[in-house]
């Protein structure tokens, strides 16, 4: 991955993620070949926060009916990063940053 921009693809918004704001926890689907450390070498450069840890999940796409045929939602890979506790992440999320 040459592109440090390209290791984070966009912020997962829904009940889950934010329920996870409360706890100083941050969730985003970042690029499939992304490590541990590259997404937290990314969230640091690119919001300038100080993430303390990163836990990775890989969602598999799964087989849905579409009328009389079937299709696949894809699968992807998503980061909950835990950011220390004295930064206001919804400051960093709102200021329009494009990710």
């Amino acid at each position: 991955m040459p592109n440090i921009y390209s290791v984070i693809k966009k912020p997962i918004v829904n009940e889950k993620s934010s329920l996870l704001l409360k706890q100083n926890k941050v969730l985003f689907e970042v690029d499939p070949r992304a490590t541990k450390h590259r997404i937290k070498e990314a969230v640091m450069l690119i919001f300038n926060i100080k993430a303390i840890s990163i836990n990775v999940i890989n969602t598999h796409g799964k087989v849905k009916r579409i009328g009389r045929k079937f299709g696949k939602r894809k699968s992807i890979k998503k980061a909950i990063v835990t950011v220390s506790k004295e930064i206001d992440i919804n400051e960093y999320l709102m200021r329009g940053k494009k990710v």
